[in-house]
């Protein structure tokens, strides 16, 4: 059941309140600008993406530090995962979001996210010996098209080039 983006931004602006408020951490107008920020966004962001989201368009300031302390916190309350794609550290909201899975092109880096209900099924009903999951990520890594097509180009290039 998906929520309209509205009530996700509010249901998580009071869990991340509770969690701050539980575990004695300050409710400053900077750690929620930077949770309602990347409420807004779709797909995946760095810190450096962020950083500028902050500075242009939201138009709010903050350090490269009180972004990184504050995606400590997102990710300690379950409401940002963080994703290592290759030496890339990305991070995407998690709460009320569909399970996903993720190509990555090992040539251009780009991460393309996919849904497939029936491997979503396997995963979800495996059971590991004496192990409770409670959720997963899944990366499959090769050549996405747009790199192939360009391999492609580049390969009857020189055997033109060669053949002359």
């Amino acid at each position: 059941m998906m929520i309209d983006n509205q009530s996700v931004r509010e249901e998580v602006k009071q869990i991340f309140t509770e969690y701050l408020k539980k575990h004695g951490h300050r409710k400053t107008p900077e750690r929620y600008a930077i949770l309602d920020t990347i409420y807004s966004l779709d797909g995946h962001f760095d810190i450096e993406t962020l950083y500028t989201l902050m500075e242009e368009k939201e138009n709010f300031r903050v350090s490269r530090a009180t972004l990184y302390n504050t995606i400590i916190l997102l990710l300690n309350a379950n409401l940002v995962i963080k994703h290592q794609f290759g030496t890339s550290s990305q991070y995407e909201k998690c709460y009320n979001r569909e399970t996903h899975h993720h190509l990555i092109c090992t040539q251009c880096g780009r991460v393309s996210e996919f849904v497939n209900e029936e491997l979503q099924h396997v995963i979800e009903h495996t059971r590991v010996g004496r192990f409770n999951m409670s959720h997963y990520s899944l990366y499959m890594y090769g050549i996405c098209s747009r790199c192939e097509r360009a391999n492609k180009r580049k390969m009857t290039n020189k055997l033109q080039n060669s053949k002359k």
